[in-house]
């Protein structure tokens, strides 16, 4: 009997093993970090602000228009960066919530990159209200080894 679990066991171990982690995603999870929304004077928008020198603008071309775009740019320290497609979650409340997510991919700490600064333009439309309250997150992960 006690065989028979030693057994299970041990192939339990080798599935995961060879197959990953069955119940949650393995790796670290990405670092969430936060963008400063300041609202512009004069014009009709905010002023971005975060990790990695990002800077940009999240604007509408006049209230009552139905989208905001951002424009945006992070200036990485080195090559070996990765940033994604921007994701805007908008959520069905009164004043709607939109949640912004841009991923970035960081080099592993022992890749080997060239030390040149590099500029990454960011760009994305989002539709939502005048009313809207926006956060902006950068969602940060560790590249493997290539």
């Amino acid at each position: 009997m006690r065989t028979t679990s030693t057994r299970g066991m041990a192939a339990l171990v080798v599935a995961i093993l060879v197959c990953g982690c069955p119940i949650s995603p393995c790796g670290p999870a990405p670092v969430l970090r936060q963008i400063t929304l300041t609202p512009l004077s004069g014009r009709f928008g905010y002023a971005m602000a975060g990790p990695y020198e990002f800077t940009g603008t999240l604007t509408k071309e006049s209230p009552g228009a139905s989208e905001w775009r951002l424009e945006a740019a992070f200036t990485f320290p080195s090559g070996g960066y990765d940033v994604g497609d921007v994701e805007a979650l908008v959520m069905e409340s009164y004043p709607e919530q939109v949640r912004i997510t841009i991923p970035v991919t960081t080099p592993h700490p022992d890749a080997v990159v060239i030390q040149v600064l590099m500029e990454v333009p960011v760009a994305a439309t989002i539709q939502a209200s005048d009313e809207a309250v926006f956060s902006a997150w950068v969602s940060e992960t560790v590249g493997p080894l290539p």
